[in-house]
């Protein structure tokens, strides 16, 4: 006795040789109810000039206004990237609101990867609205891996010498710690490093890969200042001795001698 608009009501009327008159004002063997309201029903026959009492009366009829769609509420950035999530909300409704995917509440939370397309229904009471107008272009993309990054098989080297690194699995871009892109990453300053490196596939960036440690550039030190005999050409058995300064390490001769001076006496 009870439906939602746009459904309607239809009595109808048998035993009558007459015809059937309507406490709606219609006439005939059926009466269709289709306007929103609660309605209590009775007939009369009407043979000839005689008209019978009314019928016993139909009541509890009632049509229903059906509720309007909700208003849904899109993400900002429809595309996202795994792990990230799309939320959707819903307003206007007066009752629950049902998901096109399944899920029920006012808002709606995607996170699996996949394409969708969301609606929605509003259910009030026994009445249903008809479908929101769908929310299209929603996506979450798998996030791509962190890339493999390949070491120097040196990684402490002298200055002008170079440290490169490789990185490879990735199908989109390659991004450095250190602002630089590309699949080969090469060192060229006086300096100490660690590095990582993202794999960036459309708007997708990866987590950071393991950093590699340990690289170290170190500057190449100045040649020795070599302060000369008082004289250059001496008598055997006398001797020529050299001594070298600004040298913080270790002095190596061209004749196979290290240390600050040599001695030569052959």
């Amino acid at each position: 006795k009870v439906v939602c608009s746009p459904s309607t009501l239809t009595l109808t009327a048998s035993g009558c040789a007459g015809t059937v008159n309507w406490s709606t004002g219609a006439s005939g063997t059926s009466v269709v109810l289709s306007s929103v309201g609660t309605y209590s029903i009775t007939a009369t026959c009407t043979v000839g000039s005689c008209t019978s009492p009314a019928s016993a009366a139909v009541t509890g009829l009632q049509i229903v206004s059906q509720p309007t769609a909700p208003m849904i509420t899109a993400p900002a950035t429809k595309v996202v990237c795994a792990p990230s999530m799309l939320t959707l909300t819903a307003s206007g409704c007066a009752g629950t609101v049902n998901w096109s995917n399944g899920s029920s509440g006012t808002s709606l939370t995607l996170s699996s990867v996949g394409a969708y397309s969301i609606s929605a229904t509003c259910t009030v009471g026994s009445c249903t609205s008809p479908a929101s107008a769908a929310v299209t272009g929603l996506q979450i993309v798998s996030q791509p891996t962190a890339p493999t990054i390949t070491a120097p098989a040196t990684k402490l080297v002298c200055s002008p010498s170079t440290l490169t690194l490789t990185a490879s699995s990735c199908a989109g871009t390659v991004n450095w710690s250190n602002g630089s892109s590309g699949s080969s990453l090469t060192l060229s300053s006086v300096g100490t490093y660690s590095i990582t490196a993202t794999c960036t596939v459309g708007s997708c960036t990866s987590p950071a890969s393991s950093a590699v440690t340990g690289l170290q550039i170190i500057a190449q030190p100045a040649a020795p200042t070599i302060t000369p005999p008082g004289s250059l050409v001496v008598c055997a058995p006398s001797t020529l001795t050299l001594t070298a300064s600004g040298c913080a390490g270790t002095v190596n001769w061209s004749n196979g001698s290290s240390g600050t001076s040599i001695v030569l006496s052959s």
